[in-house]
């Protein structure tokens, strides 16, 4: 693979989102059409994306929020014809990582640290068919230590320093709008366009930013 060309193969999976409600609970909203509920949810998210070139940025997007749990706001109004969503979550990254493109010894290939994400996902229903979203995320993770390892002693492994990768700050944004139409009770089509950034600040290393984009197209079950 020539990490730097245009033509590069990706995983099978590339991205990985999962949200679970650990508790809820009901908010009256006096209103026979509207529905709300607050609670706390664990969040799960894993983006994977091998490098390429975009307008002169390297693509490589390699981002995970691997353990957060935090507040969450689920709205829902109903119409005679139209359905609206809207959720909200703020989060707090007990364990996450970012995959820096400076450090290559042996498994040492990621900084990890804890941080903060927001999320917002609107979501309209039409016509009992049409399904139109909008998710939007932010992820600021800080490493918890470092080594410069420019500066490891010839008779100590690189393994052996307990330091989870270079001191850093990393930001990232998820944008993706999509539409999904139901043809049959259970077989639809789905497209989706989602723009992702990533910027990180090294203390050892120059700024490093990623910018990709990924486009699905295809068929969709609903059970």
């Amino acid at each position: 693979m020539n990490p730097m060309g245009d033509n590069v193969s990706q995983p099978l999976f590339g991205r990985v989102d999962i949200t679970g409600r650990i508790w809820g609970s009901d908010i009256d909203t006096g209103s026979q059409s509207t529905d709300a509920l607050w609670g706390i949810f664990q969040q799960y998210d894993y983006y994977h994306y091998r490098a390429g070139k975009e307008g002169g940025i390297n693509s490589l997007f390699n981002f995970s929020e691997t353990v957060a749990a935090g507040v969450g706001l689920v709205l829902e109004h109903r119409g005679s014809k139209a359905a609206l969503t809207q959720d909200f979550f703020a989060d707090l990254i007990v364990l996450g990582a970012v995959q820096n493109k400076n450090l290559f010894i042996i498994e040492r290939h990621y900084n990890m640290g804890s941080g903060l994400a927001v999320k917002s996902r609107t979501s309209l229903r039409l016509l009992d068919r049409i399904s139109l979203s909008l998710d939007m995320k932010v992820f600021y993770i800080n490493t918890w230590k470092d080594k410069d390892y420019r500066l490891l002693e010839e008779d100590t492994h690189p393994l052996y320093y307990n330091t989870p990768g270079d001191k850093s700050r990393s930001l990232a944004y998820v944008l993706e709008p999509s539409v999904r139409i139901d043809i049959t009770r259970h077989w639809g089509v789905y497209a989706s366009a989602a723009r992702l950034a990533l910027d990180s600040i090294f203390t050892h290393f120059p700024t490093d930013k990623a910018r990709t984009t990924d486009i699905l197209l295809g068929l969709c079950y609903n059970l």
